[in-house]
């Protein structure tokens, strides 16, 4: 997936690009949540859930310039009512991520 800031209608944009990181966010739900219960989305405030993410987008990476979209985003995931993560990193590292 590509980030981008701005879209025609060009065919060529429909799959493979996002419009920024609100369209990003939107195409994965749209991708993985398929069935009840498992994935929530909360307005950030007082969340109660085992593990909170926080999902923060590198502002000089929306452009047309086909940065990978990986390279763009830190997730930083922490235990319920912990302020220090347990993992910080791109989204192919949580990926690979294991809690030790």
């Amino acid at each position: 997936m590509k980030l981008i800031n701005g879209m025609c209608n060009d065919e060529q944009y429909r799959h493979d690009y996002a419009n920024g990181i609100g369209c990003l966010a939107a195409k994965w739900i749209a991708d993985v949540k398929t069935e009840t219960g498992d994935i929530y989305l909360d307005c950030g405030c007082e969340a109660d859930e085992d593990y909170n993410y926080e999902v923060i987008l590198e502002p000089h990476c929306l452009s047309y310039d086909g940065t990978p979209a990986d390279e763009c985003i830190t997730v930083e995931v922490r235990e319920f009512d912990e302020e220090k993560p347990i993992f910080k990193g791109t989204p192919s590292k949580l990926l690979e991520f294991e809690e030790g």
